[in-house]
């Protein structure tokens, strides 16, 4: 049998789950392909991703749609639609939120790289980060921002280009690309 002529689709809710998540929602197609299987969840979606994860380290998401495809950094999750991507103390908010996930083989297959773009903030604990695009590696806690970035927190308001955080470290490298500076607005107390 051809895998790439392998079709489905339906219209009834979806419940999909493996050992990392659970995916759900309504309608849904699916395609085999000659690089692997392909489906989307057409409507409402509703997902819990890295069930090996201690329950606060889990991300929920709600979104209009889901696709995923096969891809060489692994498999693709793309949310979209009213994307809100959460774990504890911490929430992301924009139109689309691509999720790779680790595919080598080895452990298992939690988010290595999550994507998210258009209209971006990210709430943690007192800080808010807006942008046109976020990246964001959870194993080594790395976290770059680009386009109209905005950090706010209740004493200190910056934008810029650009933002790098590295949890690592704890340092924030903030730079100006198509303005002359960083705009910094600090309160003492």
């Amino acid at each position: 049998m051809d895998p790439t002529k392998r079709i489905a689709e339906g219209k009834e809710s979806f419940k999909a789950s493996s050992s990392t998540f659970n995916l759900a929602g309504t309608g849904w197609t699916w395609k085999g392909t000659a690089t692997g299987d392909t489906f989307s969840i057409l409507a409402d979606v509703v997902a819990e991703l890295d069930l090996t994860k201690p329950k606060d380290k889990r991300f929920s998401v709600k979104a209009l749609r889901l696709d995923v495809t096969p891809t060489s950094e692994g498999t693709q999750l793309t949310f979209s639609g009213g994307v809100s991507f959460t774990r504890q103390g911490e929430q992301i908010i924009c139109e689309a939120i691509d999720c790779f996930l680790d595919d080598s083989g080895v452990g298992d297959k939690n988010c290595k790289i999550i994507k998210a773009r258009g209209q971006v903030v990210r709430t943690y604990l007192n800080q808010t980060i807006k942008g046109d695009s976020v990246i964001y590696f959870p194993k080594t806690d790395q976290l770059s921002v680009a386009g109209h970035v905005k950090l706010n927190e209740p004493t200190l308001n910056i934008t810029s280009d650009t933002l790098a955080y590295d949890g690592r470290t704890g340092i924030t490298l903030l730079q100006a690309v198509s303005e002359p500076t960083v705009a910094v607005k600090a309160q003492r107390k």
